[in-house]
């Protein structure tokens, strides 16, 4: 039971922290709340900081409370992030004869929804397969499948699971194995062993690039398809709609990219934290300055 009292307190003072512990279905024994209310303290000076830096830079009020926001930071990244570089190297292409221009590759129904990878640090497997999921309608000749971050996660050994890897590991993985759909290999959220079943491949893929050219290589490779990207995550916690105009270091993590619009200048970025993080499971990011190095580790599988 929790302590009377000290919920007492946090009604009278603080009632953030109750809605936050309502809204998101908290559960803590007593010695935990006492710490995780101090901690949820601490995010909002955080977030008040955050917003006003983005403020003074000629932004917008882009930070609140998520359900991240009861997480120091090494909490948080040590369990919602994941990117660990390989040593693959990957072959880089520059699309040169590309146009540039506004691009969201939902529109074309060239996306999956939303996945949730919880408190295990898979983003690098959802990222990689993501990625095959729209490359494999738009270039294999495929439906828009849903397919099973799972299988990377638990049967790529070039990357370590649960405790973070490299898209690059996931597409070499499944260059020589094919994968399955998420229906016939769903998602723990664990580590887990191999359980790979090769009459079940749905989709194969050859091999993989890596786009070059900074930002506007990433613009023109965007115009060709949705690209997974790494970077890092600095405000990604407290991160609850708008445009980011600043990202500081710290906690590498893989998504997708899947658009870009002018009007704003932002990337369109499809994360694997579930819909009631950011813009329904979204974050719009500046483009200008390789905000979070956005454009620093770019690949997609190739068919």
């Amino acid at each position: 039971m929790l302590n009377f009292l000290f919920i007492i307190g946090l009604v009278t003072c603080e009632p953030n922290f109750v809605d936050f512990i309502k809204k998101f279905d908290k559960t803590y024994d007593n010695e935990e709340l006492s710490y995780r209310f101090k901690v949820f303290e601490d995010n909002l000076g955080a977030i008040r900081s955050l917003n006003e830096e983005a403020i003074a830079n000629g932004g917008e009020a882009v930070y609140g409370v998520t359900k991240f926001s009861d997480l120091t930071t090494e909490e948080f990244n040590g369990m919602y992030t994941g990117f660990v570089k390989s040593d693959i190297e990957v072959p880089e292409v520059s699309f040169i004869n590309v146009t540039a221009d506004d691009v969201d590759w939902r529109e074309k129904q060239a996306i999956t929804p939303i996945k949730n990878q919880g408190s295990c640090g898979s983003c690098w497997a959802f990222s990689a397969v993501e990625s095959i999921e729209s490359d494999a309608f738009l270039f294999g000749k495929y439906s828009l499948y849903e397919l099973g971050p799972q299988q990377v996660v638990s049967c790529d050994k070039g990357s370590n699971g649960c405790n973070g890897g490299d898209p690059a590991t996931a597409f070499k993985y499944v260059a020589s194995n094919g994968m399955e759909k998420e229906s016939d290999y769903p998602y723990t959220a664990k580590d887990g062993s191999c359980k790979f079943n090769a009459a079940k491949v749905a989709v194969k893929i050859t091999g993989q690039g890596k786009v070059s050219g900074g930002e506007a290589g990433v613009l023109k490779g965007l115009q060709v398809r949705p690209l997974s990207v790494c970077h890092n995550t600095g405000g990604w916690q407290h991160y609850s709609g708008g445009v980011m105009t600043s990202c500081s270091s710290g906690g590498g993590h893989c998504t997708q990219m899947v658009g870009y619009a002018s009007s704003g200048d932002y990337w369109i970025v499809k994360n694997s934290w579930g819909t009631s993080w950011g813009n329904s499971g979204y974050l719009y990011l500046k483009k200008g300055s390789n905000l979070c190095g956005i454009a620093n580790h770019v690949l997609y599988p190739t068919f």
